[in-house]
């Protein structure tokens, strides 16, 4: 009897599969942009922290992702004190969340 169980829970949740292919199927399509200017600063006194740009005349400031990561020139991790004091002043490249506007890269870039 418990074998039947299983197989009927087992067939049960294989029907489930087939019939609905766009649960277990789903995709997330996460569209980035990117921006470049001069780094200005990251506000660390804000909750999420806020990375400011200078782009042409302009200030243009967002919050950073929980889990931004920040790059050197040769493309290596680094921590957001080393990012800080090697790139603060120059141009840097981010990436930025379309849906919602946070930062999730900081590079050094042109």
């Amino acid at each position: 009897m418990k074998k039947l169980a299983a197989v009927m829970i087992y067939a049960l949740l294989l029907a489930a599969f087939l019939l609905f292919p766009s649960v277990t199927q789903a995709k997330m399509e996460i569209v980035i942009l990117e921006a470049t200017g001069v780094f200005e600063s990251i506000d660390t006194t804000l909750t999420p922290n806020e990375i400011t740009l200078r782009i042409g005349e302009e200030d243009a400031a967002g919050p950073l992702h929980s889990r931004c990561q920040f790059f050197d020139q040769r493309g290596r991790q680094l921590d957001q004190e080393t990012f800080v004091k090697n790139y603060l002043k120059r141009v840097i490249t981010v990436g930025i969340i379309e849906d919602t506007g946070e930062v999730i890269s900081c590079r050094p870039g042109s």
